[in-house]
């Protein structure tokens, strides 16, 4: 195992000299992490046409000699409406174990997680089987959250360009939508359900170990983080309880809340207007939706790092990228 050089250190203005190859290591593999496994729950609707084709929750329908029913697409977004939510509600238990940890452990478990999550969806079938379509999916949703928990500090490691970096990991986090999207062109070509997915366990599985690997063992400080024990509690308190963070926290649920609900419904809704048209749309949606959003995050992360550097902006705007993904916790160059 590699000697973690990101540990200890007493510099207030820390700017790391040495390791450079390490930390760009590090960076790198959290970007592959968040791509391939961070947000693959937002990207379910593309799954959803090849779990209906694969007869997934078709027992719930009355008429079996229906390909498909209200019934079992109600299901299917139970199913996606159970990780969401397992993966919103498990970011405060993740920061409190990411603070104990450290990102090394984290970035182990969770990926794992993720791998056990893929395993076990894969192993979804008809009967008493079902439950492993929604029990693999949380497991993969909760994984998924705890991987872009435990990257977080992973700006600080570049300090002039952290605000890039924080944004390229969102951005990476929202382009896992596409995914799905991939392996239901994979099923379409020929292959199963449960061979994409057995097969894509072994992506997280490869991360998990390059985790333990190269990720540090602490998380990485910031510019500002020597301070006493005291002080920091304060400021903690002080920020959370602050008019910006509150409005943070607000923008965030309903930003989520809404998003989460179209990602949901779109597929359904469009199978009201057209069935052939229905998964063409889906698809197009599947594709644009991370694209955009990693367009303009780059964009923002980008012109970020030249404004912060030109005018001294303070880090709101990290605050408010770690708010809405992760809601329990503060980048650290705001402690």
């Amino acid at each position: 195992m590699l000697r973690d050089p990101f540990r200890d250190t007493d510099d207030v203005q820390w700017q790391p000299s040495e390791h450079v190859l390490q930390r760009t290591a590090v960076v790198f593999t959290a970007f592959l992490s968040c791509f391939f496994v961070a947000g693959l729950t937002f990207g379910f609707s593309a799954l959803m046409p090849s779990l209906v084709d694969d007869g997934a929750f078709h027992e719930e329908c009355i008429h079996k000699e229906r390909k498909t029913c209200h019934a079992q697409r109600l299901h299917l977004v139970w199913v996606f409406t159970l990780g969401s939510s397992a993966s919103a509600l498990s970011t405060l238990p993740q920061g409190i174990l990411l603070d104990w940890l450290g990102p090394r452990m984290c970035g182990l478990i969770f990926n794992a997680t993720v791998a056990a999550g893929c395993v076990l969806f894969s192993m979804g079938g008809s009967g008493l089987w079902q439950a492993a379509y929604t029990m693999g999916f949380v497991l993969i949703a909760v994984g998924g959250s705890g991987v872009f928990v435990s990257t977080i500090s992973f700006g600080n490691l570049f300090p002039n360009n952290s605000g890039l970096i924080l944004a390229m990991l969102v951005a990476c986090f929202d382009a896992s939508m596409v995914i799905f999207e991939l392996q239901a062109l994979l099923i379409f070509s020929g292959m199963t359900v449960q061979t994409t997915m057995r097969l894509y366990a072994l992506l997280p599985a490869a991360l998990a170990v390059a985790a333990s690997l190269l990720w540090p063992s602490a998380n990485v400080p910031g510019a500002q983080e020597r301070r006493s024990d005291d002080s920091k509690s304060t400021d903690f308190w002080g920020k959370v309880l602050s008019a910006d963070f509150l409005l943070f926290v607000y923008a965030a649920v309903v930003d989520v809340l809404c998003v989460n609900y179209f990602i949901a419904t779109v597929y359904p809704r469009m199978l009201s207007v057209h069935h052939r048209d229905a998964n063409m749309l889906n698809s197009t949606f599947a594709f644009l939706l991370p694209a955009g959003e990693a367009t303009c995050l780059f964009f923002c992360g980008y012109r970020y790092c030249k404004l912060a550097i030109k005018y001294r902006i303070s880090g709101r705007v990290d605050m408010y990228c770690c708010t809405v993904r992760n809601p329990t916790r503060i980048p650290s160059a705001l402690v």
